[in-house]
């Protein structure tokens, strides 16, 4: 009879090879020991199958050249990845001749490996990029 036994352990503890991850599962649940994996999903600013990418702009200072409504730059980091409800997401306004951008200040240098943009859905037609 083989008896399958995981050991969980809590955030911030570490766990994997010579320990050398963290826990990072949200309400501070546990995590198997082992794989990292956290069965009620990971903390807020953290995502992955083991919870080890860190959003680092979460609620970070932003800015935008213009803002259309209340459709303002904190949207784009306030952790909320919805998008296709309206006012929701950022939006730098309509005007089309002026040169569209958005800044997030992370207020500390940080090794970047990855980088997600969540774009509108109900208007992806109207993404462009320019060099």
């Amino acid at each position: 009879m083989y008896i399958q036994h995981k050991v969980f352990i809590q955030h911030g503890v570490k766990f994997g090879v010579d320990n050398s991850y963290t826990c990072h599962c949200i309400n501070d649940e546990q995590c198997d020991k082992e794989t990292g994996e956290c069965g009620g999903g990971c903390a807020a600013g953290w995502s992955g199958p083991t919870c080890q990418k860190q959003n680092v702009a979460l609620d970070k200072p932003s800015s935008q050249v213009e803002t259309n409504g209340n459709r303002t730059s904190d949207l784009a980091v306030d952790g909320d990845n919805t998008t296709n409800i309206p006012n929701k997401c950022t939006d730098t306004g309509g005007d089309k001749n002026t040169r569209k951008w958005w800044r997030v200040d992370l207020q500390e240098e940080y090794p970047i490996k990855h980088i997600t943009i969540y774009y509108r859905n109900h208007r992806e037609h109207q993404v462009v990029s320019r060099n």
